[in-house]
């Protein structure tokens, strides 16, 4: 996917449509099912380390001097901005 996207970028600066590049024309619908598919579980696997970090931050108060609230509300937050990324993604593949 990483190809496909440095492709695009590279197709959009030149005008051109590069081999591989999410604007070809090539029939890319299996790669965007598995892509679809594969951005759900990203989705479920964030959602579920938030669940546990929470989990840990309660039962982590006050160890350490807090130390551990404010990295694991850290990973909180970073996982949601994961999930904002991957719901932005999987918003964008249904238009394909």
């Amino acid at each position: 996917m990483i190809h496909a996207m440095v492709a695009t970028l590279k197709g959009s600066l030149t005008w051109t449509k590069p081999e591989g590049s999410l604007e070809s024309t090539r029939d890319f619908s299996k790669t965007y099912d598995r892509l679809r598919a594969t951005t759900e579980e990203f989705i479920k696997l964030e959602k579920e380390g938030i669940r546990e970090s929470k989990r840990l931050v309660k039962e982590s108060s006050g160890h350490y001097h807090g130390v551990f609230k404010v990295l694991l509300d850290s990973m909180i937050r970073d996982s949601e901005k994961h999930i904002e990324l991957l719901e932005f993604l999987k918003k964008n593949l249904k238009k394909t």
